[in-house]
């Protein structure tokens, strides 16, 4: 019931990030459905802590109530502060189902495939477990990237493609450019 959340919908006003974060993990886990609930997580959305603001953005859109979540995603996606950008994707990942035929999530999900920043293209690369067919070139692509975490997230990543792809993945580890920093 919505009283038994109400100590945790106290938490969303903590001065401390880790706790807004937390909070709302909990109240998506026993509260997505009521609309008090959602409102309260709704107001978060925006939040400083672009961790927090993607936790918000997850909540929502998996409840079902995805109203202004794909413009937030869409903004945070395309903003200047990389750490911005490593939430969004990580949220569109975790939600992926929810977005996975919508055009502008979809586009601002294939820039982070290329985005300047290594973290970013790790976390496009590695965020899906249900990835399309049509990724996995960009997948293959960023085996050779020039940063190892980047290449370890892309071969992880053509593995979850199942066997036939994985006989691709090992004719790229044959390249000895590649061997050492994939593995």
């Amino acid at each position: 019931s919505l009283a038994d959340l109400k100590p945790v919908t106290v938490l969303l006003a903590s001065h401390h990030p880790e706790i807004r974060r937390h909070a709302i993990e909990v109240l998506q886990k026993f509260g997505s459905a009521n609309k008090q609930v959602l409102t309260a997580i709704h107001s978060h959305l925006t939040d400083e802590d672009p961790a927090v603001g993607a936790r918000a953005a997850v909540a929502i859109a998996l409840s079902g109530e995805n109203a202004n979540v794909e413009k937030v995603l869409i903004q945070m996606a395309s903003s200047r502060k990389s750490e911005m950008r490593v939430e969004a994707i990580r949220a569109i990942g975790e939600c992926w189902s929810v977005f996975r035929e919508n055009k502008s999530i979809k586009s601002s999900f294939a820039k982070a495939l290329t985005d300047p920043e290594p973290a970013v293209r790790k976390e496009a690369i590695s965020g899906l477990n249900d990835a399309p067919i049509a990724l996995f070139p960009y997948f293959l692509k960023a085996l050779g990237d020039v940063d190892a975490g980047v290449r370890r997230a892309a071969a992880l990543a053509v593995s979850r493609f199942g066997e036939p792809m994985l006989e691709i993945l090992c004719q790229q580890l044959d390249d000895p450019h590649l061997e050492d920093s994939v593995l």
